[in-house]
């Protein structure tokens, strides 16, 4: 056999080897048997077998390019639409919000290959981030799409005005100025919005109980008699909100505006049923009155007319609430100072969780809230002042200080922290909380004549209420 028919001879057998389905054994019948090597047809008969193999080669190369471009083409009309729904999801929260800010919540629901999320995470006290996330399965694996956006709760927060998020000016040497009401009664509560102080106190029938003051001038705008006394405020727009010690009206709503005012008496409650505190939330008042036969914990919708809309029973009395993206977080008497209620169907009120602080003797007093920080305030006994961290209350306080007084108030600007106490030397405290909560340290104090009873501030601004009606109202500021 000559070289020739050798090479021409290994060069077919490799083709049948590796494309046997398209070599057919008649060419090659014909190429070994009854081909003259030296005449060149069977050079011929190779060239064909060589150019249908390298055909098929090239068609198989497209094929494959083909079927994952198509590949390629059905995965991004998946990623599309993936993000067209997440896009849907985040509107649809956003409208919702807008309605009933308390009523989005974090959810899963499936549509077809998809499964859509909606992850709601509490940012601030009007602030909520807010993340649409779809998945799906595609050749095995999951893949998923999400957007994230913040939403605001802008009617809250242009009603009731809020403090800065950063301390400026000293706090080491505060000065204040004493604004005298027209009462003898202890002023009880204070609520500050646009410059005006909104002022309560608990006298007795004959005495006006609740004023509107410049805190620019520092004069009395106007003032009123409400019954036998108040005992905490809140104002949201037009309207103050006021916690009665009446028995026959709780809650009191005040128009600003014409300075008249109607009552809500709670349904079922009889002789000793009076109000100790509220907090506004959402176009609703959130109610606490002292341990009852009815239940110590109410909502009333306030959108037009008073209207209760639900009750939980602590078996309790409750000294303060603060209210925030649908969870109601209640100061109690109880060992566990710290409770908190789901809130986001006031018809359905469940006990999500709390907080026990260490040492058995201190009531859960009051509240503050800056960012993802929850201050909370005790009565006297072991440690009184506390940080704990919003959504993560089950790792407990992050550091605690001893006061070594009751915190009947707080409030916050940046890492200072205002305290309203009954230390009969320090009624007024500044504490600063370190930039990563591990530990308290004093700042300032004031010595003012009575027993504090409730704090405020607005800017940069710090408003005291005292049991004292000659000083019932304190300005502070830093120097």
């Amino acid at each position: 056999m000559s070289g020739e028919y050798r090479e021409a001879d290994t060069q077919v057998k490799f083709i049948q080897h590796h494309f046997p389905e398209y070599f057919f054994e008649s060419f090659y019948y014909r190429y070994t048997k009854r081909n003259d090597p030296k005449s060149g047809a069977g050079f011929a008969t190779l060239e064909i077998v060589i150019a249908l193999a390298l055909t098929i080669l090239g068609v198989s190369s497209a094929t494959i390019i083909c079927f994952n471009a198509q590949s390629l083409m059905v995965d991004t009309e998946l990623s599309q639409d993936a993000l067209y729904k997440s896009q849907k999801t985040l509107e649809a929260a956003r409208a919702a919000a807008k309605n009933d800010w308390s009523s989005v919540v974090s959810s899963i629901s499936t549509d077809g290959i998809y499964t859509e999320e909606l992850e709601i995470s509490d940012v601030d006290e009007f602030l909520e981030s807010i993340t649409g996330k779809v998945s799906w399965q595609a050749e095995g694996q999951t893949r998923s799409v999400e957007l994230t956006t913040e939403i605001a709760d802008l009617d809250s927060a242009l009603a009731q005005g809020s403090c800065d998020s950063e301390a400026l000016g000293d706090w080491t040497a505060p000065t204040n100025v004493a604004i005298a009401l027209s009462t003898t009664g202890p002023v009880t509560g204070v609520d500050v919005k646009d410059g005006i102080a909104y002022v309560t106190a608990d006298g007795n029938s004959t005495q006006k109980d609740f004023f509107a003051i410049n805190t620019a001038s520092g004069s009395v705008l106007w003032s009123m008699n409400t019954g036998p006394g108040l005992k905490a405020v809140k104002v949201s727009g037009n309207y103050a909100y006021v916690a009665n010690s009446s028995i026959t009206a709780q809650l009191q709503v005040i128009n600003l505006s014409a300075h008249s005012y109607i009552g809500y008496k709670l349904p079922g409650s009889s002789s000793g049923d009076t109000a100790n505190t509220l907090n506004y939330y959402d176009h609703k008042i959130y109610l606490g009155i002292p341990k009852s036969a009815i239940e110590e914990f109410h909502i009333i919708d306030v959108t037009s007319s008073p209207n209760e809309v639900g009750k939980w029973e602590f078996d309790t009395g409750i000294n303060a609430i603060y209210v925030s993206s649908g969870i109601a977080y209640v100061a109690t008497p109880d060992n566990q100072e710290l409770k908190m209620l789901d809130v986001h169907d006031p018809a359905n009120i469940s006990l999500i969780g709390g907080y026990d602080a260490v040492g058995g003797s201190g009531n859960g007093k009051s509240f503050a809230r800056k960012g993802q920080r929850l201050f909370l305030g005790r009565t006297f006994g072991n440690d009184e002042l506390y940080v704990l961290h919003i959504g993560d209350l089950s790792h407990g306080a992050v550091s605690s200080a001893n006061i070594n007084s009751s915190v009947n108030g707080l409030s916050t600007i940046g890492n200072l922290v205002f305290l309203a106490t009954i230390d009969p030397l320090k009624e007024f405290q500044v504490w600063q909380v370190a930039d990563d909560d591990s530990s308290f340290s004093f700042k300032s104090s004031l010595d003012l004549p009575a027993k504090a009873t409730a704090i405020d501030c607005e800017g940069q601004t710090v408003y005291v209420t005292t049991e004292d009606p000659t000083h019932g109202l304190y300005i502070i500021s830093s120097n």
